[in-house]
């Protein structure tokens, strides 16, 4: 172990220079905080070394996405050494990727705030993090400060750009990594490359894209977009932008998941969560990755009132990307949401040519009265829809075929049961209890609805 305040300060600076603190970034510390260096009160002993290995440690099972392992291994490393920023840092974006957004926050705010060591790293992490929880003006203002202060630090400076591209800022992305002293590493090249080619400076897009190593984690894109300019292609992506990130590096899978997931079972159509920018860009890009396939991300898209989903729906209904039936769906969401005049035809691509095309929507008004439960049998009933939304299929059988033993004129009870049967990839059984409703209420909207869907 090694003790006291020395032994920080003779250490390796943590900004990347190579020189110890005392003689690097001490005096900027002191002049800039108008304290010395963070050394907890309770701190009687600590130990670089292990910090810095623990921290390492950390990283690799976080590549491996080992995220509870990596979470410890950066917290013995916090324990080690409390005045590295590294392991806050680490720990606050393993945070994040687990899907905790609020406790990532707190995690980086707090490093932050309590240590009055440069964080280049964890100012531009933090940027991601608002950007999830909604909080896009504090994001904003603190790309504008990442803006004003480079980092001078490769995996930092990285960090700053990732800051700067979510908000397209394609010349600062460009300017601070033409300014940077140090080795450009595959990661700069790259946001460096995509940043030229949003400026329209195609030479110097290609002369950064094509440094970007087979080693690198974003050689496959790097590749893919400077082949798209070597052809003389355009980016073909639904804003006719080039995307510095792909679905992965938007926003993690677990927080993904837990956003959709909020927002459909929110009752007033998923609320301030579905005008979230970073939701809005990821199924964007879900759209620009699989080519617009899935209706079902488009039809997610067009709940959002955000002024960048609206705009790409118009793009997809007026541009050639996607299929006849796409562009015809993101049509029917223009009419419906009232951005286009259902009185006005407009031109579409469909079936190989442009045609003027209009829309006659279907109304439905089903002045009935719905079917009902009795009483000792809702507890199921809610059980078994529960089940249904969470996705846990099979126990979904199980629970809808109880409570038709039950209630065998409850129609409602077929469909939802033809609904868990299509997903679990038995269309011919999912037929039988569609057409069970039909024939217990004709008037059943939900039945030829579904029933016309199977069929497609």
């Amino acid at each position: 172990m090694r003790s006291s305040r020395n032994t920080f300060m003779y250490a390796p600076c943590r900004c990347g220079s190579g020189r110890k603190y005392k003689f690097c970034c001490s005096r900027k510390d002191r002049e800039s905080k108008g304290a010395a260096p963070f050394i907890p009160d309770d701190l009687v002993t600590f130990d670089l070394e292990a910090g810095e290995r623990l921290n390492n440690e950390g990283m690799a099972l976080l590549g491996r996405y080992q995220l509870e392992a990596a979470a410890r291994a950066f917290r013995e490393s916090i324990k080690a050494a409390p005045v590295m920023p590294s392991p806050h840092n680490n720990l606050a974006l393993t945070t994040f990727v687990m899907g905790d957004i609020a406790e990532a926050i707190r995690l980086q705010e707090k490093i932050l705030r309590e240590s009055p060591l440069d964080n280049h790293f964890g100012e531009a992490n933090i940027v991601h993090f608002y950007l999830a929880a909604g909080r896009e003006k504090e994001a904003e203002r603190k790309a504008d400060a990442i803006e004003r202060d480079d980092a001078h630090e490769q995996s930092a400076l990285g960090k700053q750009c990732e800051a700067l591209a979510r908000f397209g800022r394609h010349r600062a992305v460009l300017d601070k990594v033409r300014r940077y002293q140090g080795v450009v590493d595959g990661t700069l090249h790259y946001f460096a490359g995509m940043a030229a080619a949003n400026l329209g400076d195609y030479t110097t897009a290609l002369d950064h894209l094509l440094r970007v190593s087979r080693r690198e984690p974003r050689y496959k894109s790097a590749a893919r977009f400077a082949k798209r300019i070597q052809s003389g292609q355009g980016p073909g992506t639904i804003e006719d932008n080039w995307p510095y990130f792909d679905v992965a590096n938007i926003l993690p899978r677990e927080v993904f998941i837990r956003m959709v997931r909020e927002a459909e079972g929110n009752s007033d159509d998923g609320g301030e969560l579905m005008q979230r920018r970073l939701l809005v860009e990821m199924l964007i890009a879900w759209l620009d990755e699989f080519d617009l396939k899935s209706r079902e991300t488009l039809e997610l898209l067009g709940r959002s009132r955000h002024p960048r989903a609206i705009k790409a729906i118009e793009k997809i209904a007026q541009g050639m990307l996607g299929s006849d039936e796409i562009r015809l769906t993101a049509m029917r969401m223009l009419y419906e949401q009232g951005v286009w005049d259902e009185r006005k035809p407009h031109k579409i691509w469909l079936k190989g040519k442009w045609v003027a095309a209009e829309y006659r929507g279907a109304k439905i008004d089903p002045e009935r009265a719905t079917a009902e439960i009795d009483p000792e049998s809702e507890p199921l009933y809610l059980e078994a829809l529960a089940a249904t939304r969470e996705e846990q299929f099979e126990r979904a059988e199980i629970l809808w075929r109880r409570l038709l033993a039950r209630s065998p004129d409850f129609h409602p009870g077929y469909h939802n049961l033809a609904v868990v049967l299509i997903h679990l990839e038995r269309p011919d059984e999912a037929e039988t209890c569609l057409r069970k409703a039909l024939a217990i209420d004709p008037n059943y909207i939900f039945g030829p609805c579904t029933l016309s869907t199977l069929y497609l």
